[in-house]
């Protein structure tokens, strides 16, 4: 696996660090996968030369070490569309003050997204969000995007998802099912180009 410059690591960009985490019915040991940098947990109980850990060895490169090892979901399959009212005007909001403390977060956050990809700088937009940093428990900032206006010029969606019961039955008889993360989910399928701006938001 090739390491990219300006890496990002995957506990920075998760959102799920003020949740409490389900915790192994064992003991755990580290097991390095491709040198020291990159290692695993697994349960004392797993042997060397078991074969569910031989094979993992045999699959690091299905690993996202970094942010930058994450890739999206090809456009060509799926993209986020914005449905939005004709009559409704672009609106750009206000500059709000968020203090010091939280622009440097939300700098710090937003350089983070950038490296990877996730989003990127535009400098002429009809549209223009505030960002709401908001304080998980951990001590860390979360950025926020303030929508509001947007999601009053788009029509309510009253079928999001199908149960989930619809879903496990679609899923039988195929070999493969892809279980792609909710909680960075929004990072993983791009925004149709023509939607892109749309979804602007300032941080200075």
């Amino acid at each position: 696996m090739r390491i990219r410059e300006h890496m990002v690591d995957l506990v920075d960009l998760d959102p799920r660090l003020d949740k409490a985490r389900i915790e192994s019915g064992e003991d755990l040991r580290r097991v390095p996968l491709q040198d020291d940098e990159h290692k695993t947990h697994i349960g004392t109980s797993l042997k060397p030369n078991d074969n569910k850990l031989v094979s993992l060895i045999d699959n690091t490169n299905l690993f996202a070490w970094t942010g930058t090892d994450m890739p999206e979901v090809s456009p060509n399959i799926i993209t986020h569309c914005l449905s939005i009212y004709k009559e409704v005007r672009p609106i750009v909001h206000k500059k709000r003050k968020i203090g010091e403390k939280k622009r440097v977060a939300a700098r710090q956050e937003a350089k983070k997204f950038e490296e990877v990809g996730f989003i990127r700088i535009t400098h002429s937009t009809t549209r223009l969000a505030n960002l709401v940093m908001v304080k998980k428990s951990n001590g860390m900032w979360r950025i926020c995007t303030n929508y509001t206006s947007l999601n009053k010029s788009h029509p309510k969606d009253y079928y999001p998802l199908s149960s989930i019961y619809q879903l496990v039955d679609e899923a039988t008889g195929h070999t493969v099912m892809s279980f792609l993360d909710a909680y960075l989910g929004y990072n993983k399928i791009q925004m149709h180009p023509k939607d892109k701006e749309k979804t602007n938001f300032m941080i200075d």
